[in-house]
């Protein structure tokens, strides 16, 4: 058994005053009624009642220092910092969805994309998506909204770092083209990670040679893939 952590300012309560005044009177009457007879035992009685009721009214009322009340305050404050958190995280992503729409493009029939693999609406893939099947624009946008926020967040376990929101539209945007362990390993996030901005932007196009990144598929040069490097820079 442990005591609670504020004991010495729960004495101070009403309540807990009004309790134990009514063990030491309940004690007391029951020592005067056996060895001296001298109170009736109906007055000791109403009067441990009206001290119970008196108790259990202080317990409703608000008091100071109510430990019941830290877990209401401390999800106040939780609560707090989350409506900060979702603002940024809807900032970052209203920056990043124009631009995912812009370079995927969007389908709403699932193709084969330049790799083969098939791909519906704006650049989904996965068990998700079906051969021959043609999907909602409702769908769609839902899908990319739903894709954009996990790649946001997985961005944030490898990149632990404070980000503005037009750095972290742009890696999730990268993130969602190349895949997040390939963000996750690249250059752009290791200098990311240093806090070196310039040098992680600058890495999202080309490498530390100066050479085109990220433009390739099975080894060959895709202006497209070029194009969309260094609109995400």
């Amino acid at each position: 058994m442990q005591l609670v952590s504020n004991w010495r300012r729960a004495l101070e309560m009403r309540s807990v005053q009004i309790m134990l005044l009514t063990a030491v009177l309940n004690t007391a009457g029951s020592v005067w009624s056996v060895f001296i007879h001298a109170v009736p035992l109906w007055l000791w009685g109403l009067v441990n009642v009206a001290l119970m009721l008196a108790g259990g009214y202080a317990r409703l009322v608000m008091q100071p220092g109510l430990h019941q009340d830290q877990p209401r305050q401390r999800w106040r404050h939780d609560a707090g910092k989350a409506r900060p958190a979702a603002v940024a995280v809807a900032a970052i992503l209203a920056l990043a969805t124009p631009l995912a729409m812009q370079w995927e493009g969007k389908r709403n029939t699932t193709y084969l994309d330049i790799a083969g693999v098939p791909t519906a609406c704006y650049g989904q893939t996965g068990s998700q998506v079906r051969l021959d099947a043609t999907y909602a624009d409702a769908t769609c946008d839902a899908w990319l909204r739903q894709e954009l926020g996990e790649r946001y967040q997985q961005l944030t376990r490898c990149i632990p770092v404070e980000m503005a929101p037009h750095q972290a539209a742009a890696l999730t945007v990268f993130a969602y083209n190349v895949g997040i362990a390939g963000a996750c390993n690249s250059a752009a996030a290791r200098y990311a990670r240093a806090g070196d901005w310039p040098r992680a932007c600058r890495a999202i196009q080309l490498n530390d040679h100066g050479k085109p990144a990220w433009s390739y598929v099975g080894g060959q040069y895709i202006q497209g893939l070029a194009n969309r490097r260094a609109a995400e820079r």
